[in-house]
């Protein structure tokens, strides 16, 4: 059982949340402490949330690569549901398809793309590329922030 005293854990409607104590941040629910000043820490619900919070710092490398990856993969996934749907169309303008341009391992995809195990099995690869492309431009965005940032000295 937790001390209250000792850690500085506060109950609230039977619900432990986290707080600072001084330099440290107690985990009630994994009964660690984690030493940074920069940690925020809340409950909600009863599920414990942590996260970092540091002055005018951009997102971290992880952090980018998980956001592109994402984008990515939505990118694919409403390309997909519009091939799904027979409405590939709306994604031309003018003589310009806009598919090639956001996915462009789309050209892999074959005609039984959703319905043999060879077209499943290249449309997952497209999609893993595609995710993959994505993570490698928020990479590359970060890179040019960063050194763009370091050259005008802020």
């Amino acid at each position: 059982m937790l001390n209250v005293a000792e850690t500085g854990v506060q109950v609230t409607s039977g619900t432990p949340s986290l707080t600072k104590t001084g330099d440290f941040t107690q985990n009630p629910c994994r009964g660690d402490f984690e030493r940074n000043r920069d940690v925020s820490t809340g409950a909600l619900g009863g599920i414990a949330f942590w996260y970092r919070e540091v002055d005018n710092q951009s997102m971290a490398t992880r952090d980018v690569l998980i956001v592109g990856g994402i984008v990515g993969l939505l990118v694919s996934s409403a390309v997909l549901a519009l091939m799904w749907f027979g409405v590939a169309g709306v994604l031309y303008v003018g003589r310009t398809d806009l598919m090639r341009i956001f996915w462009p391992s789309s050209v892999m995809l074959t005609t039984g793309w959703r319905t043999t195990l060879h077209g499943i099995g290249v449309t997952a690869v497209s999609v893993a590329l595609n995710c993959l492309l994505y993570m490698v431009v928020a990479y590359g965005l970060r890179r040019v922030v960063l050194t763009v940032k370091t050259l005008a000295g802020t």
